[in-house]
């Protein structure tokens, strides 16, 4: 079984469905709702496990609820987030996605500018431990970091 380090964004998606995209200052409803896990490195992380590979995450959340529902799915589908770091006081990211009848999507992101940058807690020893690498462009410093063995 392959162990890929896959390493980056770990976003929370609010996904609402309506009949048409939004425009102007009025209010829409949705005809449809739910609420998934995102980002590159995270997904890439579920469907590694999902074909049977051992995925582990390597990135930045803050130490909310939405922290908590974002780890809670990915161990759900078996990825290890033993190398999620929590940081205190910081907000994790978040996404309204928006999808009209046509598919076309209209996404509001909010990633916490005050999440700290620095990836000194990944060392050489933790991805050699890999078998490759997955690095997203969310978080350059984290990806430079593992991808440096």
């Amino acid at each position: 079984m392959a162990r890929i380090m896959c390493v980056g964004h770990a976003v929370q998606d609010y996904v609402f469905s309506t009949s048409e995209l939004p425009s102007g200052g009025r209010k829409f409803r949705a005809a449809d709702f739910s609420s998934a896990g995102g980002g590159p490195a995270a997904t890439a992380a579920v469907t590694i496990a999902k074909m049977g590979g051992e995925a582990h995450l390597i990135a930045r959340v803050g130490d909310d609820a939405v922290a908590d529902a974002i780890i809670a799915e990915l161990q759900s589908y078996g990825v290890d987030c033993t190398l999620v770091r929590r940081f205190p006081g910081r907000k994790s990211s978040v996404s309204s996605v928006i999808v009209d009848d046509d598919g076309e999507r209209m996404i509001v992101n909010y990633r916490d500018d005050w999440m700290p940058a620095d990836a000194d807690w990944i060392t050489n020893d933790i991805a050699a431990k890999a078998d490759a690498v997955l690095a997203d462009t969310r978080w350059t410093e984290g990806a430079a970091a593992a991808l440096a063995v």
